[in-house]
């Protein structure tokens, strides 16, 4: 995913060390550099809340290696890393990973068809073909997410930050878009309603994205 969180870039590093296949016990270059990961880890200063596992076991697996007391327990002590490493992603960094994808690929759908039309008094015959396809296809997409929360059953089984961002960004770009994916993009003024909706899908981006990148939030 572009722009990691902070707290996410270390620890796919160790994961690219460390694997279901491969922990090496043996590997003096790789023991090094996962002493220098977890160092870095440690140093981030996030050793209280939802990242407090992560930085005990790396807080271990540092103190081990820097006085040298090798031994069987390495192996514990890097499976004990990576299934903390597991729990705080799956946990705290892909619910948010997943709505922000979720938004940015309508975001780039709506620029891209902006970038079809804009600026422009006539469009040729395939590029309106294509127009159209591209407005049929987001309108489908944003009914669809839309409905799926806009029933007590839907709303139910939808995440907090789904609730919170996704599903307003959706409604709201939802509504901006009246016309028909069939009308003619100029004269039916297409432009206008796209980047409202953009706007909206921004707005709610841009907010969900600022809390997963803030530190504090661990």
């Amino acid at each position: 995913m572009k722009n990691q969180h902070p707290i996410r870039e270390i620890p796919d590093k160790i994961l690219e060390i460390i694997s279901d296949n491969n922990v090496p016990c043996q590997n003096i270059n790789a023991l090094n550099e996962l002493e220098i990961l977890c160092n870095k880890l440690i140093q981030n200063d996030l050793a209280s809340g939802k990242c407090s596992e992560l930085i005990h076991h790396a807080r271990i697996f540092y103190s081990k290696r820097k006085w040298k007391k090798s031994g069987a327990n390495d192996y514990d002590l890097m499976r004990n890393l990576v299934s903390s490493i597991k729990i705080l992603v799956k946990n705290e960094l892909k619910p948010y990973e997943s709505v922000i994808e979720r938004l940015r690929k309508y975001r780039d759908d709506i620029n891209e068809l902006m970038d079809l039309i804009a600026g422009k008094r006539y469009l040729k015959p395939e590029i309106k073909r294509k127009a159209q396809e591209l407005m049929k296809a987001l309108k489908e997409n944003l009914k669809r997410d839309y409905k799926k929360g806009a029933t007590k059953r839907g709303e139910e089984k939808m995440t907090k930050l789904e609730l919170q961002f996704f599903h307003p960004a959706i409604h709201e770009a939802y509504t901006r878009i009246q016309s028909r994916w069939n009308s003619n993009p100029i004269t039916s003024h297409w432009l206008d309603q796209l980047y409202s909706a953009n706007i909206d899908i921004e707005h709610y981006l841009g907010q969900l994205e600022r809390i997963y990148h803030d530190p504090k939030r661990f």
